[in-house]
């Protein structure tokens, strides 16, 4: 992963400084998997990561319009419904 500046890296910019990177709806899907401890599935290195990284900088997508972002929010989705559920079983107190 970069060094974590602006622009250097998706990861950074929607976590730590919340600049957009897909859409709004990736983007707060990434950090609803991020609060539930879902950051190794977003590693460069797993399918998901490597996916997002494909997909980030330069965009030039039309947001919600973009086929590839549709079928991308579908995945974060369906990560983020996983670990809610996991989390629920496992006992954490989640939204």
């Amino acid at each position: 992963m970069a060094a974590g500046g602006p622009a250097d890296h998706w990861f950074t910019d929607i976590l730590s400084w919340r600049l957009p990177a897909f859409d709004e709806p990736c983007d707060a899907l990434i950090r609803e998997i991020h609060d539930l401890g879902g950051d190794k599935q977003l590693q460069d290195g797993a399918p998901l990561g490597r996916r997002l990284n494909s997909l980030w900088w330069p965009s030039t997508r039309a947001a919600s319009g973009d086929p590839e972002l549709r079928e991308l929010r579908q995945s974060l989705q369906s990560l983020r419904d996983q670990l809610h559920a996991e989390a629920v079983e496992a006992g954490w107190e989640v939204e």
